[in-house]
């Protein structure tokens, strides 16, 4: 796994253009489902019962619906019968998702793609940035037993629709300017994205996303 290393010296301009799309004012979000073969996902329109004051229950609404048959018969949900989801917290824009042991039983395709949907479908809450998972109460590490840590939908940059078998996981490490304008901080991030997008797209695109806690 290589690592690429960018200085950006201009990354102050490019900071005051990041931000991700949040839902609608009619409560309407996209709830990411799968396709028949489990090699893509898809969003499907979904209208908010839970009120914006309840984070809680929003994100309860959103993984029960994760959990259901979607609206068209032509997809299947994002988490599998097999896989129980054990509770969540929500904190500092930051929701912790507990899955059952069975979450390690997935092929590395559903993984992925549960993993993706799940993190699309919450953190276009106002209240949700980023999404955590651990199983049993236990941080979920990736094939190289390295702890996956906090994700958000920027981390899953291949379009809906895209194959998952050609994805291809990046380590990245950004530099954006400090809060002083004076020097850059360093920023480290491990991403999954589509084989069939260049390289240059997937890194200009981090940095307009911007730094994630600085």
């Amino acid at each position: 796994m290589k690592r690429i290393i960018i200085f950006v010296l201009t990354a102050v301009i490019l900071l005051s253009m990041g931000g991700c799309t949040k839902k609608k004012a009619d409560n309407t979000v996209e709830v990411f489902c799968l396709n028949m073969d489990v090699t893509s996902s898809v969003p499907e329109s979904y209208v908010l019962r839970s009120k914006n004051s309840d984070v809680d229950k929003q994100v309860d609404e959103l993984l029960g619906r994760l959990q259901d048959k979607p609206e068209d018969s032509r997809l299947r949900k994002a988490i599998p019968d097999e896989v129980s989801v054990r509770g969540h917290d929500e904190k500092n824009y930051n929701c912790t998702v507990d899955f059952s042991k069975e979450y390690y039983d997935l092929t590395a395709a559903q993984e992925v793609l549960l993993r993706a949907s799940v993190v699309r479908t919450l953190t276009q809450l106002d209240s949700i940035s980023y999404v955590t998972f651990t199983v049993n109460s236990i941080p979920l590490v990736d094939s190289d037993d390295e702890i996956v840590g906090s994700m958000g939908a920027d981390d899953f940059v291949e379009n809906p629709g895209e194959q998952i078998n050609t994805s291809v996981k990046e380590t990245l490490t950004l530099y954006f300017a400090d809060k002083d304008g004076t020097g850059l901080e360093k920023q480290t991030r491990v991403i999954h994205y589509s084989s069939n997008i260049a390289l240059e797209k997937l890194v200009v695109e981090q940095l307009i996303e911007g730094p994630k806690g600085l």
